[in-house]
């Protein structure tokens, strides 16, 4: 029996999944394709966000970036510019309520259904990050590296990003944590935990 090396048969996979089903005969909406970008407009801000859908779920395709009236959430360095192409950071109180209505920060399960989805976290790190492809079709959900906010000092900027979760840490550490997720390009995509006045990057996935 032939085998198939386990990238060609991820590659074949999500290609059939691309494929979306046609209108029905009584004029139905069609279902929109894997990796499909749209727009979202945040009606508190006006901001417009990349939206993918990648299996069941919608993501932001963008780092959320809207302005906390608490001064709870800060760009980079404090520096605008920053906040234009990686979002804001926020502590974990406030990541907790800071997506807009319709969607929420997502859950350390609905990232796991996220990677698992795409062929598990190995293979998930590959086609997340900024201008992946997967059989000449764009992932589009452009995973950034952010850096973090940790008493009072910015750093890793470009060089990894920490996204916060709704999810609580285990209790195996001596500060209240969240789940978290940990990502450098080309390296690594890891759960991990931390305490929870960093600050972080936030994803927003559809209710």
């Amino acid at each position: 029996m032939k085998l198939f090396p386990a990238k060609l048969l991820l590659g074949i996979v999500l290609s059939f999944l691309l494929c979306s089903c046609s209108s029905d005969d009584n004029g139905g909406s069609q279902e929109v394709a894997d990796f499909t970008v749209s727009n979202f407009t945040d009606q508190r801000d006006g901001t417009v966000y990349k939206t993918v859908k990648i299996g069941t779920q919608v993501w932001f395709a963008e780092n959320l970036n809207y302005t906390l009236g608490n001064g709870q959430s800060t760009c980079y360095e404090e520096d605008a510019t920053n906040c234009l192409f990686y979002g804001q950071l926020y502590n974990w109180d406030d990541a907790l309520t800071a997506c807009p209505n319709g969607w929420h920060l997502p859950s350390e399960e609905e990232w796991q259904e996220l990677f698992d989805y795409l062929g598990g976290i190995a293979t998930a790190e590959g086609l997340l990050e900024v201008g992946a492809t997967n059989l000449n079709t764009k992932i589009n959900f452009d995973l950034l590296a952010a850096g973090w906010l940790s008493n009072d000092t910015y750093d890793y900027l470009a060089y990894t990003g920490f996204y916060w979760t709704s999810t609580p840490g285990d209790g195996t550490t001596q500060l209240p944590s969240s789940k978290a997720i940990i990502y450098s390009p080309g390296t690594t995509l890891e759960f991990g935990q931390s305490s929870l006045g960093r600050g972080f990057s936030c994803r927003c996935v559809e209710d």
